[in-house]
């Protein structure tokens, strides 16, 4: 009775832990060919990994995708159990994103070593609104550069409608030459163009009121900031990593 007892406990041990691996509700062939892992979180889906490297080459996340009859919006590349999405991934070469991406989980990118290009298929006033939990949910911090719909970024114009530049949001792209922030911009997010060494000129529009910490760290070739009459907030203190 003993025997069948721990035989029934280690089936379900081994069940849950199955369970737990997966870390995913569906799989789907991406755009790109390779298979993607997708859980459903308030009726969206979100972008899971699978293990390390277990895609490669030039991966397209799409908009959408479907499930069980049902089509979702893809809005984040998450973290599940502390591992980013694309974490390990050492095979990954390109990353297309998606205008429907909202939000980009810890590590999403961590050790993708041989990942050279990101491409965006929304705007600069979208890109400006996605939400970057650190370093390493940024693709950018990886490659350097930034393509929006094909077209290399290197002369950044921020759109009077953007409100906030987010966290991170250019963060290590060291393929910008200048930055013009349009007048609509309040708040530039910490570390938000940290890194960016070639970046020479930076025109800051006259909304902008709050500048976070490390916003233009490590951009050795700016040689100077004209600040807006309206700032009234430059945030000094050192800020969480992982925010």
């Amino acid at each position: 009775m003993m025997k069948r007892i721990l035989m029934l406990f280690v089936a379900v041990l081994a069940m849950w832990l199955d369970i737990k691996a997966q870390n995913y509700d569906f799989s789907a062939e991406a755009p790109s060919g390779q298979t993607l892992y997708y859980k459903i979180v308030d009726g969206h889906a979100e972008v899971v990994s699978r293990g390390y490297d277990y895609v490669e080459g030039d991966v397209v996340i799409p908009a959408t995708v479907d499930y069980d009859n049902t089509t979702y919006d893809v809005t984040k590349i998450a973290d599940v159990d502390y591992r980013g999405a694309f974490e390990g991934c050492e095979n990954l070469t390109s990353i297309t994103i998606p205008a429907s991406i909202t939000s980009i989980g810890y590590w999403a990118f961590y050790d993708c070593s041989n990942l050279t290009s990101v491409n965006y298929t929304g705007t600069i006033a979208q890109w400006c609104r996605i939400d970057f939990r650190n370093d390493y949910a940024n693709p950018i911090n990886i490659t350097h550069s930034l393509n929006i719909n094909g077209n290399h970024i290197s002369n950044l114009v921020i759109p009077n409608d953007v409100i906030e530049i987010k966290k991170y949001a250019f963060c290590g792209c060291s393929s910008l030459q200048s930055v013009t922030i349009g007048s609509g911009v309040s708040t530039i997010g910490f570390h938000a163009f940290r890194d960016c060494s070639s970046l020479q000129s930076v025109t800051i529009g006259s909304g902008v009121s709050t500048i976070g910490s490390y916003a233009f760290y490590g951009c050795s070739n700016l040689t100077s900031i004209s600040l807006p009459n309206g700032v009234t907030t430059i945030v000094t203190v050192n800020t969480p990593l992982y925010f």
